[in-house]
């Protein structure tokens, strides 16, 4: 398949099931809050709760939207993800600095992995009144987000990462596991000749976006922002999905990610679907919606 179609079919699977997504997520009402105020921007984080409940607090799925650090929204909430409400989860969807906006201004790692840190130890701070569980919080995201939800998990008290911002900077950013769909977690070990649609090497890539130069100039930056670099021992179970026909994120990176948590002894599943491509709504149905699931009801 040329570069040119393989760009349509990505283009369509994602576009596909951000609507989907959307009309799931339009079924619940959302709150939204402000998480976190940086250098005067409010950063906002929407929260999904079951309608009927027993008043118990509530395992929370946090989810942080796709778009290679430089599009997306809160509101791209993978299905499978927003569902869970249904089976009696909240999910927040939390918004980040993108690395660079349309009017040009740049936003480079570790921002987006403090901001993310400040979203859970808000939600923790706040917990009882939100009606959740500060002892059931799952990091959840795709691509970008699946590398944001994998941080999250992995980097539990590294300082670096773990930053200080928000108003509650002595509240444990401790999550309980980790649902990851087709995440980067490794730049460096991206091959060069890798037959897809992006070029990991290149100085307008996502990738010298976030970093803030091309990876071959940003060698200590791309080690602070990849999960395999910076992930340790005592890390929560993770679920890696990924599909081996993704053009976009080599299905290798999740690969090298399990093969990194087991040498560390983290529980870790990886499910690698066969003719899956980026984005594909496949993964929010039959057996791996209910591996998800599975997942999910293991940690609560």
């Amino acid at each position: 398949m040329s570069r040119f179609f393989k760009q349509v079919h990505v283009m369509s699977a994602l576009i596909y099931g951000a609507i989907r997504g959307r009309i799931a997520a339009a079924k619940h009402e959302a709150q939204t809050l402000t998480y976190l105020v940086r250098e005067g921007n409010e950063l906002a984080l929407d929260l999904y709760l079951p309608k009927a409940t027993d008043n118990n607090p509530l395992p929370l799925l946090i989810w942080f939207h796709g778009g290679g650090w430089v599009i997306g929204s809160r509101q791209d909430i993978e299905k499978v993800i927003i569902d869970q409400v249904n089976r009696g989860y909240a999910v927040a969807s939390v918004s980040y600095t993108l690395a660079e906006t349309k009017d040009g201004i740049e936003t480079h790692w570790p921002v987006q992995c403090h901001e993310a840190k400040a979203a859970i130890r808000f939600l923790r701070s706040n917990a009882k009144k939100l009606g959740i569980d500060p002892k059931r919080f799952t990091a959840c995201g795709m691509s970008a987000g699946g590398h944001m939800a994998a941080m999250m998990g992995g980097t539990i008290g590294n300082v670096k990462l773990d930053g200080s911002l928000g108003d509650h900077p002595n509240v444990s950013t401790e999550v309980q596991g980790v649902i990851a769909f087709y995440p980067p977690t490794d730049f460096e070990s991206v091959p060069r000749d890798f037959d897809g649609t992006l070029d990991y090497y290149e100085a307008e890539s996502p990738i010298a976006k976030i970093l803030g130069a091309p990876l071959d100039e940003m060698k200590e930056a791309a080690n602070l922002c990849s999960v395999c670099q910076q992930v340790q021992s005592g890390s929560p179970p993770f679920l890696l999905l990924h599909g081996d026909r993704d053009p976009i994120v080599p299905v290798s990176q999740s690969k090298i990610l399990e093969d990194r948590l087991k040498a560390i002894d983290v529980p870790v599943t990886f499910r690698r679907e066969p003719g899956f491509t980026h984005g594909d709504f496949g993964f929010n149905k039959g057996e791996h919606a209910r591996a998800i699931e599975q997942f999910l009801d293991e940690l609560r």
